[in-house]
């Protein structure tokens, strides 16, 4: 009984390594990093399209939709910049940041006329 428990937990164990080997090779060390190119072209696309329809329909228009993707394109860079930032503060802190981004965004919006329930589908 006890060679069979220990076989079957050994099995497991190196089934474990097996699945997180190759993950961990792939990502150069750090799991998931070679996600992150694909994730943020998948998300660039998501939007790309979802711009266009609202274009197509006529609910934003054609300079809106440059002003939004470069918009984004300074969000995301202004993201990997605070990252280390982020590490050093409170959650209070964080809190307040998050609450001055999204004040700083709504007033970029309500100056381009753009309504961001379009874009992020959001009520407030």
């Amino acid at each position: 009984m006890k060679k069979y428990f220990i076989t079957v937990m050994t099995f497991l164990s190196l089934g474990g390594m097996v699945t997180v080997v190759p993950a961990y090779a792939n990502g150069h060390g750090k799991m998931g990093m070679h996600m992150k190119g694909t994730a943020f072209q998948n998300r660039q696309t998501h939007l790309d399209t979802r711009l266009q329809a609202l274009v197509t329909q006529g609910k934003i228009t054609a300079d809106q939709k440059k002003l939004i993707e470069d918009k984004f394109k300074s969000l995301f860079t202004q993201k990997q910049q605070l990252k280390t930032d982020w590490k050093n503060k409170t959650w209070e802190e964080r809190k307040t940041a998050r609450e001055k981004e999204m004040a700083d965004l709504q007033s970029w919006a309500k100056e381009n006329g753009i309504d961001l329930k379009l874009i992020f589908g959001y009520k407030k």
